[in-house]
């Protein structure tokens, strides 16, 4: 597999995630990276965010006013993994403070995802977020191994139902054919 290529998310080391002033100005960012050799993987778009993620793990977003209101207008974030994430959480939350900081945990930033996000002063302009590792989800085979748009589709399923919700939200999309693209380009 050709450095830099993976098409999956293994080893998932969490996230790196940048915002952008707009969708336009995502889309603008991400096809920047593009020009030098930093393509987008795949899409992940919900009602109220919008997310390119690069080859590298980056991730790109825009998020809609409501969502950026209750993370208080951070503009960019650290994701980390844990099999608990409000318990991991909460935990640096009291390490924070123990040290001096302000720490709030927030659970629905972005109702309909799992993602725990920590507010505090110690990184301004900055939020922490914590999820749960890719692999705790089920992925589907079919004859040829992975397919890309089934294993997304899972995922995303599997984000659904942690929390409790029947399915994804109705605006969800993902551009199977990128990661279809991907998985080609990665067994170059």
């Amino acid at each position: 597999m050709a450095s830099g290529r993976n098409p999956l998310p293994f080893p998932d080391r969490g996230s790196r995630i940048f915002a952008a002033a707009s969708p336009e100005a995502k889309a603008a960012i991400v096809e920047v990276f593009a020009r030098n050799g930093l393509r987008e993987r795949f899409r992940f778009d919900t009602d109220g965010v919008l997310r390119s993620i690069l080859f590298d793990g980056t991730i790109i977003n825009w998020s809609a006013p409501d969502v950026t209101h209750r993370l208080r207008h951070a503009t960019s974030t650290i994701g980390l993994v844990a099999d608990d994430p409000v318990a991991r959480a909460e935990d640096a939350a009291a390490w924070l403070r123990s040290h001096g900081s302000s720490a709030d945990v927030v659970r629905d930033a972005e109702p309909g995802l799992p993602v725990v996000f920590l507010l505090t002063d110690a990184m301004p302009g900055k939020v922490l977020n914590v999820r749960q590792h890719v692999i705790q989800c089920r992925v589907r085979r079919n004859r040829r191994g992975v397919d890309p748009a089934i294993a997304v589709s899972d995922w995303i399923a599997c984000v659904s139902r942690r929390d409790r919700v029947e399915r994804a939200p109705a605006t969800l999309q993902v551009s199977a054919s990128i990661v279809s693209s991907s998985l080609s380009d990665a067994t170059m």
